[in-house]
């Protein structure tokens, strides 16, 4: 393509835009919307996928047992799991302690209605697992379960299974989502190049009738859904990054410990993606417009 054709394309897609602003704002508006949701998809996906990780990498096992049970009595059931395979180490956790950690943190607001129950505490000591390989913690928790002594056993499985689930059903939701968006702004696409296609059908034949090739009429058509495409991506990007970075400190004071997608790399995957799909969008809208109706 020489640079002065190029050049001719650019201009006549600006100006395919602008003859037809109405619906070039609609298809560039559905663009926006779309990719705005596939930006909330993916950043939502970077994040959960991320918080999963490191609740497995975290991942610890409370063994509890009665509340009668003897100082002694534990540690014969810290003795057992230690017996059990993938169990790195086992620390104890006394109910004394426990009661301590949550009069002093947890629940310091609520110190004085906690006081209530320093002679009668209502907590038990429990066993505090830590696991050679996360991946295996199904297989501890349920033989954990059958130790003689032990009253119940809590793990934070419970919580990487709803964090795989919510991530399974958000990302099948956004996904339609974004699949009906993406064809609806295609189509719009489509009608408003077909718009312009229409309104210089005389000036198409004349070209084609003094020997102009069948890619030189197409050109000016692609680059107006490029454009659109190309506009609509920018824009959504930016609005989605923007709010990103806007909430990025309220989002780490939320998650606490647990770390979340850092705002570089989520402008890389937005970016790279937003710009490549609106593109392809603009193309695929189109050049199925012109196949449809202008036959070259």
């Amino acid at each position: 393509m020489k640079p002065r054709d190029f050049k001719y394309f650019i201009t006549q897609g600006v100006s395919g835009i602008m003859s037809n602003w109405l619906m070039s704002l609609a298809s560039l508006t559905t663009v926006i919307i779309s990719l705005a949701f596939l930006g909330v998809f993916i950043i939502l996906g970077l994040n959960l996928n991320s918080i999963s990780a490191q609740i497995e990498e975290q991942c610890q096992i409370n063994v509890f047992v009665p509340r009668d049970a003897t100082d002694s009595e534990l540690k014969t059931v810290g003795a057992e799991l230690l017996k059990i395979e993938n169990v790195k180490a086992v620390d104890y956790y006394t109910k004394e302690e426990r009661y301590r950690d949550y009069k002093e943190g947890r629940y310091s607001d609520d110190a004085d209605a906690i006081a209530a129950f320093e002679y009668d505490n209502p907590l038990r000591d429990a066993c505090v697992i830590t696991l050679e390989n996360p991946e295996d913690a199904q297989g501890v928790v349920e033989a954990a379960a059958k130790v003689k002594g032990v009253e119940e056993v809590k793990s934070s499985l419970d919580l990487i299974d709803k964090v795989v689930a919510i991530t399974s059903f958000v990302k099948h939701v956004t996904i339609w989502i974004v699949i009906a968006l993406l064809i609806g702004a295609v189509m719009l696409i489509s009608n408003t190049i077909k718009q312009g296609l229409f309104a210089r059908r005389k000036e198409i034949n004349i070209m084609k009738f003094v020997g102009a090739t069948n890619w030189f009429i197409r050109w000016p058509f692609l680059f107006e859904g490029m454009i659109i495409g190309f506009i609509g991506a920018l824009f959504s990007a930016t609005v989605v990054l923007f709010a990103y970075e806007s909430f990025y400190p309220a989002l780490m004071e939320f998650t606490g410990t647990l770390r979340i997608v850092p705002f570089r790399t989520v402008y890389n995957y937005i970016l790279c993606w937003f710009m490549a799909i609106g593109i392809l969008m603009g193309v695929a809208g189109s050049y199925t417009s012109i196949r449809k109706y202008l036959h070259v």
